[in-house]
């Protein structure tokens, strides 16, 4: 027999991604023989120990997401990737990853849950859409840690231009974290400081002469369009310059405006323009080198 707790059952789980808790249906009024009731009619699904699901919600990522924290109640948090998907900055993916208390040994299938037995300071977990996870700059350096640098960078991207983070507070959580890929995530995160394309300019003048490349000339002007631009790298008599950009596209827009003006009136007098990036020069200089070359060569200039 259907009941008014059943109603407000129902409710709590519609905003719960379709399940809720046996604490949660007892609190309702419901009783563990009624709960084992709709059990046994498979009105409910038992999906995680003392987790149900109401059968008529389809299941999801967001139902294992709910469940996952919800089994273990106080102290569990979405992390990571995860977190990323509650702030859609990430697509939804599998096995969701939740940080729990040390003392947690959740019993989860692994293809859709993965524990973290890790402590963190109650003022980097927030709710979420209903869910508790891991603060936006929290969230952002964990990205950093475990994606690829090239989807860690475009993320840290959107979220520098939309103002969602700092460069000052990425900089200050990485600096603080000891976790495994810090490395990584320093590296990436120095990438987007001001002074990096001046740094990647010395990396690439280092990478160049150590290569053997023909002379090279640093912060070569050019006159094009009417106006006096400075190249930074210029292999003079081939023709090509070489341009050096920090990673982050949270400049004032004006500058990629300029940087394509720039490109374009080079190009007209004659200039092949290559750009590099901080990372192209950290992370795949051997690529680097392999374009110059390949247009160098095509220039008729033998390294």
């Amino acid at each position: 027999m259907r009941t008014s707790s059943d109603g407000t059952v129902a409710a709590r789980a519609a905003s719960q991604a379709g399940v809720v808790t046996r604490r949660q249906a007892l609190d309702a009024g419901l009783t563990s023989r009624q709960i084992q009731t709709r059990v046994a009619r498979g009105e409910w699904r038992r999906l995680l120990p003392a987790v149900f699901l109401l059968t008529a919600t389809p299941v999801s990522w967001w139902t294992w997401a709910f469940a996952g924290v919800l089994s273990v109640g106080c102290g569990a948090a979405l992390m990571g990737v995860s977190a990323g998907v509650v702030r859609n900055w990430v697509e939804p993916r599998f096995p969701i990853t939740i940080a729990v208390p040390l003392e947690a040994r959740p019993r989860w299938p692994r293809d859709r849950l993965v524990a973290r037995r890790i402590r963190i300071p109650s003022d980097q977990i927030v709710v979420a859409r209903g869910l508790a996870v891991t603060s936006r700059v929290r969230t952002a350096v964990d990205l950093a840690h475990t994606l690829s640098i090239a989807e860690a960078q475009d993320i840290l991207d959107r979220l520098l231009v939309l103002g969602r983070v700092s460069i000052d507070e990425l900089v200050e959580a990485s600096a603080l974290s000891r976790r495994w890929g810090s490395q990584q995530a320093s590296r990436l995160i120095q990438g987007a400081l001001d002074g990096a394309a001046s740094k990647a300019e010395r990396i690439a003048q280092e990478l160049f002469r150590n290569a053997g490349l023909p002379d090279f000339v640093p912060n070569f002007v050019v006159r094009a369009g009417g106006i006096a631009y400075k190249v930074d790298i210029a292999f003079v008599s081939a023709k090509v310059a070489i341009e050096i950009n920090g990673w982050a596209i949270h400049r004032l827009p004006d500058r990629g405006r300029a940087d394509y003006a720039k490109a374009a009136d080079l190009q007209a007098v004659g200039w092949i323009v290559l750009t590099f990036t901080w990372h192209d020069l950290v992370d795949r200089p051997h690529a680097v080198l392999a374009r110059v070359r390949a247009v160098l060569n095509s220039r008729t200039i033998q390294p």
